[in-house]
């Protein structure tokens, strides 16, 4: 799915993948409670991924993929508070 979705969207491809890594190429943000995010990124092949669901109450979950018996994981998370970079100073001061 990964490498369609990027080229049908005009974006790179991912190029070479590791053995055993499967590409992930998943639009976060379908509902209107968010803003759309393209998601790509690469997996274990044995990984199961999961996509959030749409209902009538907007989206909810995230992306991610896992082998969940083993604890696993590799999980998108979005911050949506704003950012601060002070910048000129060192973490000592």
């Amino acid at each position: 799915m990964g490498v369609s979705m990027n080229r049908s969207l005009g974006l790179p491809e991912m190029k070479k993948l590791p053995d055993g890594f499967s590409p992930l190429c998943e639009l976060w943000g379908k509902g209107a409670n968010r803003f759309p995010l393209l998601v790509n990124f690469a997996h274990p092949l044995d990984w199961v991924v999961t996509t959030p669901s749409l209902d009538l109450n907007s989206e909810d979950g995230t992306i991610q993929a896992g082998e969940y018996g083993k604890g696993d994981t590799s999980t998108f998370f979005v911050y949506e508070e704003p950012g601060n970079v002070a910048v000129g100073k060192s973490r000592g001061s």
